[in-house]
């Protein structure tokens, strides 16, 4: 009995490797069992105009390597009104960086609902730059790295909405 509830979990943890999410047990479960998946994400999954790369890295790369990135899983900014909330609230994993320019890029990554469970494909939910007090979302990964070179520390202002 003992070996099997091993065996299985050992097989639960094997089956979310390529899949990704088609098979997680839960969304309630470690946030690292949660976060581990999307990190290693193939970011074209998330915008097919992306190199195949994996997410973490990539974000790396975007927000320069010397930058810290926060992981965490969440709500995906929503709050439920109480205990008794009818909607069926997003999981999201949130990426947040602070780069050496001062700005604080934040990515949310949906990977199910809290009654539906997991997403057979994640998707970004929200992705925005904050600097200087002002917070800009960007509709795509790709148009978050068009943001980022466009050094708006030399021009003072973004192209992208304000959040």
């Amino acid at each position: 009995m003992i070996k099997a509830f091993w065996f299985g979990i050992l097989l639960a943890q094997f089956t979310i490797v390529p899949n990704v999410f088609a098979e997680l047990p839960t969304l309630q479960s470690n946030e690292e069992q949660v976060i581990d998946p999307v990190k290693r994400l193939n970011v074209r999954r998330l915008d097919p105009r992306l190199s195949n790369r994996q997410f973490a890295s990539w974000l790396a790369g975007v927000v320069g390597r010397q930058s810290e990135i926060a992981w965490e899983m969440n709500d995906c900014g929503e709050q439920p009104g109480g205990t008794r909330d009818a909607r069926d609230i997003p999981k999201c994993v949130q990426a947040q960086a602070a780069t050496s320019a001062e700005w604080e890029v934040v990515v949310l990554i949906q990977i199910g609902t809290v009654n539906k469970g997991p997403l057979r494909k994640p998707v970004v939910k929200d992705a925005f730059i904050q600097h200087s007090g002002r917070s800009f979302t960007v509709r795509s990964l790709s148009e978050l790295v068009r943001l980022l070179k466009s050094h708006p520390e030399k021009s003072g202002t973004f192209s992208g909405r304000t959040h």
